[in-house]
């Protein structure tokens, strides 16, 4: 447990469990929780701390050190893609991620992904 966890996952990556065995990541972590995964795509450890009456306790990467299990999140690897074309040229370049489908798209957007404008056809 010497890592950090991972931007992009809702309750700053902690998940908590009500019942004992089913855990959830719960949004409103802090400030920068989100509702929804928008993590990198690939393959994380899960690590388990037990909180004791100390409330040192799961406060820091160092106090998860058991690893119970993996998480794939799914969906596209950030890589830098360029691409420079003249009217009615074709634009292609490879996509590469974890669990990407055939029904996947892009969007081409001005702007940042998720708020910026999209583009007038």
């Amino acid at each position: 447990g010497a890592g950090v966890s991972v931007p992009g996952f809702p309750g700053n990556g902690i998940a908590e469990t009500q019942d004992g065995r089913d855990f959830e990541f719960l949004a409103g972590g802090g400030v920068s929780s989100v509702d929804v995964l928008s993590s990198v795509a690939g393959v994380f450890r899960l690590c388990f701390c037990r909180p004791e009456d100390d409330p040192v306790n799961c406060g820091g990467s160092s106090t998860f050190a058991a690893l119970v299990g993996l998480m794939n999140a799914k969906g596209p690897i950030p890589d830098r893609h360029t691409c420079d074309l003249m009217e009615m040229e074709e634009c292609r370049f490879p996509v590469r991620g974890y669990g990407l489908s055939s029904s996947d798209t892009l969007l081409l957007v001005s702007g940042a992904c998720g708020t910026g404008e999209l583009m007038d056809s």
